[in-house]
């Protein structure tokens, strides 16, 4: 019963074949408990470079995985450190055993000139040489055979350097709402709504908007203190930002322009009139942005308002009643959501 056991664990041993690379890889892996895990990734490993011989190369190797994120965005962090320098590669996929595949091709690719010069090294050793026969004892005394020579050894062929290139990050949409406080442009405060929707890349984000200011009374005359305008703003925007990365908090500087109109009303008059007047406007100013993992979070913009086209009410007989000054400040705060 014994002889069977021992044939079938010899075949078996005689047919494993030495350990792929991914078995004797030093691998420090993080990810999430419902993702692929280690072994998974010594197994890609192995499926590119199996059976391959790297000697005692490996053991000079470290390699570092890191996989985060949720959902559809998922960040793939790979550092392998070789006897002559560092590779670091960083990828981003829709899953996380998508990014497991990946981390495996990656991390071979980055150890293939290893294996390469290991192979280069066992080829430039010298083959043993046989062991010469006994010559018969004869009188008279043979000549020396002579030695074979001793090949040279090559150098190793130059490996070629390691380069992956990263996908480009997908667009994405933000959509913002917010009140607005504004200040200076009729000498009081005022205040509205704000709402926009834009375009992000990796360093630039393009919105289009619309503000809304509520109506304000202005009573400036003191011969008559009943009497003024009440003025109301709305107008659309579109606004560029430069955008430093897709970080969780991004400060960025934006530019921008508005066109819209201004609506007067007069008020504490006999015969009250009512007049609409065009509005133009540049702006600039920092902006403040947080993006959870749940992409929602909020944002904070203070701009500095440049009037191009200042509306004016006045008053016959009493004088100007409001009118739009060359600068003003408006600060707006609120939620957003990254598409």
């Amino acid at each position: 019963m014994l002889a069977p056991v021992l044939v079938a664990s010899a075949l078996a041993v005689a047919l494993a074949g030495p350990p792929s690379a991914g078995e004797d890889l030093p691998l420090q892996w993080t990810a999430p408990s419902d993702c692929p895990q280690r072994d998974a990734v010594r197994h890609q490993i192995g499926e590119h470079l199996a059976r391959e011989d790297f000697g005692d190369a490996l053991s000079q190797v470290r390699v570092a995985g890191t996989l985060t994120g949720e959902g559809d965005t998922w960040t793939l962090t790979v550092a392998v450190t070789l006897p002559d320098g560092d590779v670091r590669r960083q990828v981003q996929g829709s899953s996380c055993q998508e990014l497991t595949q990946a981390a495996g091709l990656i991390i071979a690719v980055a150890l293939d000139p290893l294996r390469a010069a290991a192979q280069a090294r066992r080829a430039a050793e010298p083959a043993p040489q046989p062991q010469p026969q006994p010559q018969p004892v004869v009188e008279r005394t043979a000549p020396e055979r002579p030695s074979a020579p001793t090949p040279e050894p090559h150098a190793p062929p130059q490996a070629e350097p390691f380069a992956a290139s990263s996908p480009a990050p997908r667009r994405a949409i933000d959509l913002r709402v917010g009140p607005l406080l504004e200040l200076g442009t009729l000498d009081t405060i005022r205040a509205g709504a704000y709402v926009s929707a834009g375009l992000v890349w990796t360093h630039v984000r393009v919105d289009l908007g619309a503000a809304w200011v509520a109506p304000r009374r202005r009573r400036p005359f003191a011969a008559e203190p009943d009497a003024g305008v009440r003025v109301q703003q709305a107008g659309g925007l579109v606004r560029a930002c430069f955008v430093p990365g897709r970080d969780a908090v991004v400060i960025a500087t934006c530019a921008g322009v508005e066109a819209g109109f201004m609506r007067g009303r007069g008020i504490g008059l006999t015969t009250a009139q009512t007049s609409a007047a065009p509005s133009v406007a540049t702006t600039l100013g920092p902006e403040l942005t947080w993006i959870s993992r749940r992409r929602i979070g909020l944002w904070a913009a203070a701009d500095a308002m440049f009037h191009l086209v200042r509306p004016r009410w006045s008053v016959p007989e009493l004088g100007v009643a409001a009118q739009t000054r060359t600068v003003g400040f408006r600060v707006v705060v609120g939620p957003t959501l990254r598409l």
